[in-house]
Protein backbone atom coordinates (compact mmCIF):
# COMPACT_ATOMS: atom_id res chain seq x y z
CA UNK A 1 0.00 0.00 0.00
CA UNK A 2 2.63 2.56 1.00
CA UNK A 3 4.66 2.02 -2.17
CA UNK A 4 1.64 2.79 -4.35
CA UNK A 5 0.82 5.84 -2.26
CA UNK A 6 4.30 7.26 -2.94
CA UNK A 7 3.44 7.29 -6.61
CA UNK A 8 0.17 9.01 -5.78
CA UNK A 9 1.88 11.92 -4.07
CA UNK A 10 2.16 10.81 -0.42
CA UNK A 11 5.10 10.91 1.95
CA UNK A 12 5.26 8.81 5.11
CA UNK A 13 6.98 8.98 8.48
CA UNK A 14 7.35 6.83 11.55
CA UNK A 15 8.31 7.70 15.11
CA UNK A 16 11.52 5.91 16.05
CA UNK A 17 14.24 6.44 18.64
CA UNK A 18 17.98 6.74 18.65
CA UNK A 19 20.54 6.19 21.36
CA UNK A 20 22.52 9.41 21.69
CA UNK A 21 24.87 8.14 24.41
CA UNK A 22 25.56 4.43 24.87
CA UNK A 23 26.26 4.70 28.56
CA UNK A 24 29.15 3.58 30.70
CA UNK A 25 30.95 0.40 29.65
CA UNK A 26 28.46 -2.47 29.52
CA UNK A 27 25.73 -0.93 31.70
CA UNK A 28 22.77 1.32 30.93
CA UNK A 29 24.15 3.94 33.32
CA UNK A 30 24.39 7.21 31.42
CA UNK A 31 22.49 5.91 28.38
CA UNK A 32 20.47 8.63 26.63
CA UNK A 33 17.68 8.41 24.06
CA UNK A 34 15.80 10.74 21.76
CA UNK A 35 12.63 10.15 19.75
CA UNK A 36 12.35 11.43 16.19
CA UNK A 37 10.19 11.03 13.12
CA UNK A 38 11.91 9.43 10.14
CA UNK A 39 10.30 10.47 6.86
CA UNK A 40 10.48 8.67 3.58
CA UNK A 41 9.28 8.99 0.03
CA UNK A 42 9.95 6.67 -2.88
CA UNK A 43 13.16 8.66 -3.47
CA UNK A 44 14.56 9.58 -0.06
CA UNK A 45 14.64 9.23 3.73
CA UNK A 46 14.97 12.27 5.97
CA UNK A 47 14.34 13.69 9.44
CA UNK A 48 10.84 15.13 9.80
CA UNK A 49 10.95 16.20 13.46
CA UNK A 50 13.02 15.56 16.59
CA UNK A 51 11.79 15.54 20.19
CA UNK A 52 12.85 18.52 22.26
CA UNK A 53 14.20 16.41 25.10
CA UNK A 54 16.96 13.88 25.47
CA UNK A 55 15.93 11.17 27.93
CA UNK A 56 18.09 9.06 30.21
CA UNK A 57 17.47 5.74 31.88
CA UNK A 58 15.37 2.84 30.67
CA UNK A 59 11.76 3.87 29.98
CA UNK A 60 10.25 1.21 32.21
CA UNK A 61 12.81 1.41 35.01
CA UNK A 62 10.46 3.57 37.06
CA UNK A 63 7.11 5.32 36.64
CA UNK A 64 8.67 8.79 36.37
CA UNK A 65 10.82 7.70 33.42
CA UNK A 66 7.81 6.14 31.72
CA UNK A 67 5.87 9.42 31.98
CA UNK A 68 8.81 11.41 30.57
CA UNK A 69 9.14 9.06 27.60
CA UNK A 70 5.40 9.03 26.98
CA UNK A 71 5.22 12.87 27.05
CA UNK A 72 8.15 13.13 24.63
CA UNK A 73 6.31 10.89 22.14
CA UNK A 74 3.05 12.81 22.64
CA UNK A 75 4.83 16.12 21.99
CA UNK A 76 6.38 14.72 18.82
CA UNK A 77 2.96 13.45 17.68
CA UNK A 78 1.45 16.89 18.31
CA UNK A 79 4.17 18.48 16.16
CA UNK A 80 3.45 16.05 13.32
CA UNK A 81 -0.30 16.71 13.46
CA UNK A 82 0.24 20.49 13.41
CA UNK A 83 2.48 20.03 10.36
CA UNK A 84 -0.33 18.24 8.51
CA UNK A 85 0.59 14.59 9.02
CA UNK A 86 -2.34 12.11 9.21
CA UNK A 87 -2.09 9.20 11.67
CA UNK A 88 -2.11 5.75 10.07
CA UNK A 89 -1.04 2.72 12.08
CA UNK A 90 0.68 1.99 15.31
CA UNK A 91 4.02 0.32 14.80
CA UNK A 92 5.43 -2.71 16.55
CA UNK A 93 6.62 -0.82 19.66
CA UNK A 94 4.72 1.31 22.20
CA UNK A 95 6.26 4.54 20.83
CA UNK A 96 6.04 3.66 17.14
CA UNK A 97 3.37 5.43 15.12
CA UNK A 98 3.09 5.89 11.38
CA UNK A 99 1.80 8.94 9.51
CA UNK A 100 1.31 10.21 5.98
CA UNK A 101 0.71 13.52 4.23
CA UNK A 102 0.43 14.75 0.68
CA UNK A 103 3.73 15.75 -0.86
CA UNK A 104 3.85 19.52 -1.03
CA UNK A 105 4.89 20.87 -4.40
Amino acid sequence: MERNEHHQGWEHCEIVYEITNKGFLFSNFGMKFRFWAQGFTSQDTYTVAVSDVELSGAPLSNLNNYHKYFRAVEDLERTLLIDGWEPLLRGGHWYSRKYRRRIQT
